[in-house]
Order: C-alpha cells, then sequence, then structure tokens
C-alpha cells in the first residue's frame, strides 16, 4: 500500500495543536522551506518563523519531507492566486465571504501546489498518495476558490472532520510537551499499521457506487471506534484472568511448600517466573472495527499527556 503525505503552508508549523492531528493522520508531512538563508528576512518579516521551522523539521525528523519554496513553485503559486481571485471576486458579488477564509486562501494554494509537485518517492522508491492537508475548517472552505479542481481528494476532507472529531487534545497547556509524545506514537511501527488499515478503510467507504459523504465517513468511525474499544476491553479482561489465574497458582504452590511439600516451593517460583515473563499484550480481535485502532492509541496518548499535567502542576 502506498504511504499518504500530506502538504503543510509556511505557517503550520508554527502551533503545535495544527500540527498533531496532521502527524497522526499522514505517513509523512511535506513542509515548504525558505529556498536559501537569503530568504530568511522575508519569512521573518512574514511572521512564518524559520528558525522554528528548522527546529521542527529536525524534531520530526523521518516524518518530514522538507521542499524548497523556490522559483518554481512560487511561479505556479501566483498563477493560482490569480484564478483563485478571479473566483473569489465573483464569489463576493454573490455572498459576503468571511475575511478568515479569504485570509486562508494562500496558504490553502501553497498546500496544493506542494501536492501537485510530482518529486516524491519514499523510502522503497514508491511515489505516495500526496494529500493538500485542512487544518482548519476555514482552509477547507477556502478550497473552493481552486477554481482548477473539480472534486477535491475527499481524504483531506475526511481527515480534517476525523481530527476535529477524535483528536482534540484535550487541554493546551503544555502543547510542545504533547507534541513530543505525538512524535513517539506516530513513530512507532505498530500504530504506522494501524494507520495503514485506517488508509484502506478510507478508500473501501468513499469510492464506489455506495460511497459514503465525509460526513458520513465520520459518522460510521465514530461506530467503529465504539466497536474497538468494547474489544480491546473484552482482550485487556482475557489478560486480566489469565495474571489472576497464574498468580492464584503460584499462590497455592507456594502455601503447599510452607505445609512440607518442598517441591511445591519449587511450583510455585516457576509459576512467578511465568507470570513475569508473561506476554501480557493485548490480542484486540476487532474485526471490521480495526480500522479504528488508530484513534483508540492517540486518544490514549492525549489523555495521558493531559494527567501528566495536572499531576505535574498538583505535585509541583
Amino acid at each position: 500500500m502506498r504511504e499518504r503525505w500530506g502538504t503543510l503552508s509556511v505557517r503550520d508549523h508554527r502551533d503545535p495543536r495544527t500540527l498533531i492531528p496532521e502527524i497522526l493522520l499522514y505517513d509523512r508531512l511535506i513542509m515548504p522551506i525558505p529556498a536559501s538563508h537569503d530568504d530568511w528576512p522575508r519569512w521573518s518579516k512574514q511572521g512564518w518563523d524559520p528558525k522554528l521551522l528548522t527546529d521542527r523539521t529536525l524534531q520530526l525528523d523521518d516524518l518530514v519531507e522538507q521542499v524548497r519554496w523556490g522559483a518554481g513553485l512560487l511561479e505556479s503559486w501566483r498563477e493560482s492566486m490569480k484564478a483563485a481571485g478571479a473566483n473569489l471576486d465573483l464569489q463576493e458579488e454573490r455572498e459576503a465571504v468571511r475575511e478568515a477564509v479569504k485570509e486562508a486562501v494562500p496558504y490553502v494554494l501553497t498546500r496544493r501546489v506542494l501536492a501537485q509537485d510530482r518529486r516524491y518517492v519514499d523510502r522503497d522508491g514508491v511515489a505516495p498518495e500526496v494529500v493538500a492537508a485542512y487544518p482548519s475548517l476555514h482552509d477547507m472552505e477556502a478550497d473552493q476558490f481552486w477554481v482548477t479542481v473539480d472534486n477535491p481528494a475527499p481524504q483531506a476532507e475526511v481527515s480534517l472532520l476525523l481530527a476535529r472529531r477524535f483528536l482534540v487534545p484535550h487541554h493546551d497547556k503544555d502543547p510542545e510537551g504533547l507534541l513530543r509524545e505525538i512524535i513517539k506514537l506516530a513513530k512507532d511501527k505498530d500504530f504506522q499499521a494501524k494507520r495503514r488499515a485506517l488508509y484502506q478503510w478510507e478508500r473501501k467507504v468513499l469510492s464506489g457506487p455506495l460511497a459514503l459523504e465525509p460526513e458520513q465517513a465520520v459518522g460510521k468511525m465514530a461506530a467503529l471506534l465504539d466497536a474497538y474499544e468494547q474489544a480491546v476491553r473484552a482482550a485487556e479482561q482475557k489478560v486480566y484472568k489469565k495474571a489472576v489465574f497464574t498468580v492464584g497458582a503460584a499462590t497455592v504452590s507456594t502455601a503447599s511448600a510452607l505445609l512440607g511439600n518442598p517441591l511445591g516451593f519449587a511450583s510455585g517460583a516457576l509459576t512467578i517466573a511465568g507470570f513475569i515473563s508473561m506476554d501480557r499484550k493485548i490480542n484486540v480481535q476487532a474485526g471490521d472495527a480495526a480500522a479504528a485502532a488508530v484513534f483508540h492509541e492517540a486518544g490514549q496518548v492525549l489523555e495521558k499527556s493531559k494527567w501528566a499535567w495536572v499531576k505535574k502542576k498538583v505535585l509541583g
């Protein structure tokens, strides 16, 4: 299965809360960087903070693909802005367009220009599926001014809606700390496999004669997440029962040794050793609900981060 990469704009690196859902939902993020160090003053003047961008790319490591935002891409962006501007003028004649949406247009087009580039290959030399990501509803609404694309990829809209439904941090007191934890999770091979299951599910429900609309897909995912969490609880219960049985057997064997049976102690020691070395990883039998595993795993990290911050503040 091809990897899925998401393109970002020149400003999306600044807010960790913007990055967190994208890191979780895409195999790699494509980030524009200054064409050269001489371009840093312009970026700084625009408020795009190239120093922070450099730090972010180092932090993300192999989760990011850097692309120099130079002459060729800038020219494509300017042409796109002209087309979007003409469409925006027509739109304003028919209805009021919110300033927040108009302000997002240049950044939406940055992501689209990057998504149209054909230079990308993954570690195996395979071209990934590249999607212009939507960090916010304003970005999604601004995309209507991209006149050369009749039907934007539904994956981007579904990703935004899924992120808003399932990947909103529980607090924003320590976004940088939470970002570090999310990066660890995104690099985990098991999590990456679960994300591929999500991609398979999306392709299935968003295509074909019975394809779901993005909002319907999100509703379906909510039901799958409930089913997956039930499967997790059932699997955890099996592990718990196994642990209770093992420790119980050890207790009986040790008691037997105290009553004069020397073999009982050896048996009890072996049983305890077996408990210590026992594989207590849960084996979740979730079926179709496995597509929701990525949101369960992310939710665990988001919740853990919340309580870690609370504990830190309470205990000083």
